[in-house]
């Protein structure tokens, strides 16, 4: 009898221990939505040594990630922290925008008021990563769903424009420097693409003073040619352009002028020739943007 309580009760401390090891392996995970653990991996809780009460700053914490690479911004949410961190530590973050593969680094400070009072650790990095981020290059994206939105873009342009003279908004005009009323648009001729974004050391100017806060555009170059009623006919040149392009984590690609939800194009037109909307749309753009032609 005595030698099976013997054994019961070295089974149940078997089983204890290891309850205990798989509890205390958890204490080390690190979590950026969400309360952290200390980097030390302690517990958190306030201890003492010879310099007065140890706080851990970072145990709670709770770090959120928000807005579109490379602008994103970090808000810090102490709600989880230990009481007396919440009374007397005061945090920081080292920049106001970040961008994918970055890393934020948190400071934790304490006001000259709480002597007696010292850190476990000051700083704190946590990676930036899969947040949306303005495309800078069309290599290896799928351009299928924006192609498709701007051609129902254009034949919904297109449409628009019978019995009118005008077509994206530009008036056509016949060899002889006249408007006519379109009746028929004999041909849309898509000639070439560009990707246009902002450069990264002009980053400041977005979206406060840059081109009408674009930070990138896909610009989609075409030649119509529009027919009326009497047989009058002239061309028109026209920049297709998506703005402000964002990539999601899982690949969606959205874009728009006001928006990242709004999919829409905005169109640059020229009467005289393909030159000089690539000259005043794109080209114009050469100092705070990067400009490449991209190869269909």
């Amino acid at each position: 009898m005595t030698k099976r309580i013997f054994a019961l009760i070295s089974v149940l401390l078997i089983l204890f221990s290891f309850a205990a090891c798989k509890k205390n392996k958890t204490k080390d995970i690190e979590v950026i939505k969400g309360g952290s653990a200390s980097e030390s991996g302690e517990s958190g809780k306030s201890s003492k040594n010879s310099s007065g009460i140890v706080l851990d700053p970072f145990k709670g914490l709770d770090i959120t990630v928000t807005g579109i690479s490379p602008f994103c911004q970090v808000s810090i949410n102490t709600s989880e922290c230990d009481p007396e961190v919440q009374e007397k530590v005061k945090f920081s973050a080292d920049k106001d925008r970040y961008a994918n593969g970055e890393k934020a680094t948190i400071t934790a400070s304490l006001s000259p008021a709480n002597g007696g009072y010292t850190l476990a650790s000051e700083t704190k990095q946590f990676d930036i990563s899969n947040m949306p981020e303005y495309i800078t290059s069309v290599e290896g994206l799928n351009l299928d769903s924006l192609k498709k939105e701007r051609d129902d873009f254009v034949t919904a342009q297109c449409a628009e424009t019978m019995g009118d003279s005008e077509l994206m908004g530009t008036l056509v005009l016949d060899s002889s420097g006249w408007g006519f009323d379109i009746t028929e648009v004999t041909g849309r001729t898509p000639v070439s693409t560009y990707m246009v974004s902002l450069k990264a050391n002009k980053r400041s100017l977005f979206p406060d003073s840059a081109h009408d806060k674009v930070y990138n555009k896909i610009c989609f170059l075409y030649r119509f040619s529009c027919k009326g009623n009497s047989g009058e006919t002239g061309n028109l040149y026209v920049s297709v352009c998506a703005e402000n392009v964002v990539k999601y984590p899982d690949g969606t690609l959205k874009w728009g002028t006001s928006s990242a939800d709004a999919l829409d194009f905005k169109p640059y037109a020229s009467r005289n020739s393909l030159e000089e909307v690539i000259a005043s749309n794109i080209t114009s753009w050469s100092d705070s943007y990067d400009i490449k032609e991209i190869k269909n």
